[in-house]
């Protein structure tokens, strides 16, 4: 059995409604340390399949992309037709991440960003170590990037996303350790100057992955 920490939508839901009203992603940078310690006093575990079903209560999932400033790229990869969570097997995304884990207690330290919740932060080490192979206390930057909440779809309903932005160079071996995942088909880097074009192509792209594409091609991107 398996378990995931939430908040009910009672908690979190001016996120929510901020992020539904601007495209899916948010940027309450007034209230940013009051969310985040909304989103770390007021969650609990509950069991994940029973989640899934109850849209009271919204999964936090800690996610981000990596980002190559010096060469204007970042990754996008393809999840496997054969993948744990059916509804995006096949679909393409430039977001990583995942649930937090009971056992990501063991990790709580809040020393790699100041005000995230200490859940999200040990979540977030974790799911970049698994994910990408990045210590993320050696990577160049790392940037809040909003609150991500798709409404528009059953897997979108019951997550909100905790985004960052990872700066790094993207390597060949950087790709190669995540190609080398079993859930993963296929990873490739983009230049921003293409992301219009991905979103008009005919790649089968995640709701995530649209919300996070279409911010990072704004210009006005808050990345704070």
């Amino acid at each position: 059995m398996k378990f995931c920490y939430v908040n009910y939508y009672e908690d979190v839901q001016d996120i929510v409604m901020m992020s539904s009203k601007n495209n899916g992603i948010a940027y309450p940078s007034d209230n940013l340390k009051f969310y985040f310690k909304t989103i770390e006093n007021l969650g609990f575990f509950i069991e994940r399949n029973y989640a899934e079903k109850h849209v009271e209560y919204k999964q936090i999932i800690p996610c981000f992309i990596i980002s190559d400033p010096k060469n204007k790229t970042f990754l996008l990869y393809q999840r496997r037709q054969k993948h744990t969570e059916s509804r995006l097997a096949g679909m393409w995304t430039p977001v990583f991440g995942g649930h937090i884990d009971p056992n990501d207690s063991s990790l709580l330290s809040n020393t790699l960003l100041k005000d995230i919740p200490v859940q999200c932060e040990a979540a977030l080490l974790r799911e970049a170590r698994e994910e990408t192979g990045l210590d993320l206390f050696k990577v160049d930057k790392i940037n809040f990037g909003g609150f991500i909440y798709d409404q528009h779809n059953d897997v979108g309903r019951v997550h909100l996303g905790v985004l960052f932005e990872v700066q790094t160079t993207i390597t060949e071996k950087l790709i190669n350790q995540i190609k080398s995942l079993p859930e993963i088909n296929e990873v490739t880097p983009i230049e921003f100057s293409n992301i219009r074009d991905m979103l008009e192509s005919d790649r089968d792209l995640e709701g995530w992955a649209i919300i996070a594409l279409k911010d990072l091609d704004d210009p006005l991107r808050k990345f704070i």
